[in-house]
């Protein structure tokens, strides 16, 4: 496995033959390609929520160093957690879901920075619980 350091050595390199093979490429085509290979090598932190267009409401957020691959019927999503440490969430996705993904500073959180949450109410369906507060 490549060190860290090698990644980035190989990511300038890339980036220089990227520059130079471009030509006329616009400043924005060279800059959203080096993001994309930024992103694909885990060196960007980004925030992916998945939405409910229907009802508005998020239902999914992944946070780290992750890359996000659209494929049929299906969004997957891979993160890096350590050193040679990943994990793969694979989303099935249907005609009432939006995926958002942004880009974070990579300054503001730690290097290994992962989180996932789900949001228990587009889970669980809606329940009451009755309690007796007598009752030992």
């Amino acid at each position: 496995m490549l060190g860290r350091k090698m990644k980035v050595a190989i990511g300038v390199v890339l980036v220089g033959a990227t520059a130079l093979l471009a030509g006329c490429a616009s400043a924005a085509d060279v800059t959203d390609e080096n993001l994309d290979t930024q992103a694909e090598n885990f060196e960007i932190q980004r925030r992916i929520v998945f939405v409910n267009t229907i009802t508005d409401t998020y239902m999914l957020e992944v946070q780290g160093l992750c890359n996000i691959r659209p494929l049929s019927g299906r969004v997957q999503v891979t993160c890096q957690i350590g050193e040679d440490e990943f994990i793969r969430h694979a989303i099935y996705s249907g005609d009432n879901t939006a995926v958002v993904v942004e880009q974070i500073d990579p300054n503001t959180v730690s290097e290994w920075h992962y989180d996932i949450r789900f949001r228990p109410e587009t889970i669980l369906p809606d329940f009451s619980i009755e309690t007796d507060a007598n009752q030992p």
